[in-house]
């Protein structure tokens, strides 16, 4: 490229930026104008008190403190320590069946490489054996039901 045509593409860049920025100041000018007319139109008492905020947009919870520093903090609900577990999910259940086997098979694993080992093994399960598990949980359940209610 030739030095008077780059000279010549880097003047017509500068007119195109001074166009843009003219462009930008009458953007600018009459956004202004229609925010001094919006204002002038709104300005009566009349009409200010018809445009008020809506009020109960936000929901007040009894689980929240007053603002400490600015911030809010939430408190959760206290548990009841008498309300009964909930059961083991089947995966669960598998976990613990499968965990030291699989640790003795590796010895040197990490916890987080083991129980992603144990998920791996869930996940390539087929359907039928995590049916047949979920059944012996169903079981598990009801019979340790009926045995607390005895």
């Amino acid at each position: 490229m030739t030095p008077a045509k780059l000279e010549h593409d880097r003047l017509q860049m500068i007119h195109g930026l001074e166009d843009l920025v003219k462009s930008m100041k009458h953007c600018v000018s009459t956004s202004e104008a229609y925010l001094t007319s919006y204002k002038a139109a709104f300005s009566s008492n009349e009409q200010e008190e018809d445009v008020k905020p809506v009020k109960g947009k936000r929901k007040h919870s009894d689980t929240e403190e007053p603002a400490v520093d600015g911030k809010r903090k939430r408190i959760a609900p206290k548990k009841d320590p008498n309300a009964p577990r909930r059961p083991a999910s089947t995966y669960l259940l598998f976990q613990n069946e499968v965990r030291t086997a699989t640790k003795q098979d590796h010895p040197n694993i990490t916890a987080q490489e083991l129980t992603s080992l144990i998920s791996k093994m869930w996940s390539e399960m087929s359907p039928a054996e995590k049916q047949v598990r979920r059944s012996f949980l169903i079981l598990l359940v009801s019979s340790s039901s009926v045995a607390d209610v005895c």
